[in-house]
């Protein structure tokens, strides 16, 4: 655990648990609120998100533990209490282990594509603490491998232009909406690569500039054989001048479907994403990401997601349409066109627009 994070089991932590009255300090509440996050994801059942939720539950009842966290024998136990049924074995410490270090290798996977959303939602919630997951490895003799959650100052991991921006609009006034940056779920190969964060350096900068330049070559050239005919039409015929336009037209339209929204990221630093990445709700957006927001400069899909406070439905950051023309506004699942709200990326907030 380094240096900035926190140890529940220090003197300070301990005098504070003490006097918790007192000071409101409660050891079990970081990771009460973490386990009622993982709860309402989707994907709360599968197994390497119950391994989450019962590292969680066993630190709110076994605080002593938290900083050494839990074997994999109690872990099982723990899953196969949340899930109602055993899972791995009962007494085999080997197979326990096996299972135990299996799926928390994809829990790290799952961690990484969700960790934005889960500080996001911690900070919404006031907490000044950045969980990470850590694991200290068994040194054999009789000594297991043990899992836990370690928490750290949110000011010393997060860039502080990211936590400034983050202090300010959580604090500003008349917001009626908080929108969550949701991880990209069932992308294709495509998306995913943009899911992951595309970090426009060494050869990825040059196979994006491929990617916008191909497209952009192509309908260039169906311009110049445009301008040819119409300097040579006079001498060798061929194409009638509407055919001409047409081509011109549809090659322009077939470059713009493509690659239009990744042309206009310069400009407008979020936009909704192309069809080739899209999904079935066309909630997809492309994030461009730099510092000091962000430690690294990158591409992002990403989506923006909040509860409308109305109707209890979803809402999701969408185009504006012709009404919001040039925007991006948040519509609710349920009345996409009255419950609506506008959405700004950088402070997360909202307000209702109509």
């Amino acid at each position: 655990m380094g240096g900035s994070a926190v140890h529940f089991s220090d003197p300070l932590a301990q005098k504070q648990g003490e006097n918790g009255v007192k000071t409101g300090f409660d050891v079990s509440q970081p990771f009460e609120l973490l386990e009622e996050i993982v709860a309402g994801w989707k994907e709360s059942d599968r197994l390497d998100v119950l391994l989450l939720r019962a590292i969680c539950v066993l630190s709110m009842s076994h605080p002593d533990q938290i900083d050494d966290g839990f074997p994999s024998h109690d872990i099982v136990e723990e899953v196969g209490r949340l899930r109602g049924r055993p899972w791995s074995s009962g007494d085999d410490k080997n197979q326990m282990s096996d299972d135990v270090r299996r799926y928390w290798n994809k829990l790290l996977a799952t961690w990484e594509a969700k960790e934005e959303g889960i500080i996001q939602r911690l900070a919404d919630a006031g907490a000044s603490w950045v969980p990470r997951l850590g694991k200290t490895e068994g040194g054999g003799a009789g000594r297991p491998s043990r899992y836990r959650v370690e928490w750290s100052s949110r000011d010393a991991v997060l860039p502080a232009a990211t936590a400034l921006v983050e202090s300010a609009a959580s604090g500003s006034g008349g917001v009626q909406v908080r929108y969550i940056s949701e991880d990209i779920e069932e992308a294709g190969v495509l998306a995913r690569m943009f899911a992951r964060g595309y970090h426009l350096k060494g050869w990825r900068r040059w196979v994006y500039m491929g990617l916008l330049g191909g497209p952009m070559l192509l309908c260039w050239l169906a311009t110049i054989d445009v301008l040819y005919w119409m300097a040579t039409a006079a001498t060798i015929g061929g194409k009638t001048p509407l055919t001409a336009v047409l081509s011109m037209v549809v090659a322009f339209l077939a470059t713009w479907s493509v690659v239009g929204s990744l042309l206009l990221l310069g400009k407008h630093n979020i936009v909704i994403a192309p069809w080739w990445m899209q999904s079935d709700d066309d909630d997809r957006l492309l994030e461009r990401r730099y510092p000091p927001r962000y430690s690294q400069k990158m591409i992002k899909a990403v989506r923006y997601t909040t509860q409308c406070p109305l109707c209890g439905g979803r809402v999701s950051a969408k185009s504006g349409g012709f009404e919001f023309w040039g925007r991006l506004v948040g519509r609710c699942e349920h009345a996409p066109d009255e419950h609506v709200y506008s959405f700004d990326h950088v402070t997360r907030n909202g307000r209702y627009l109509r």
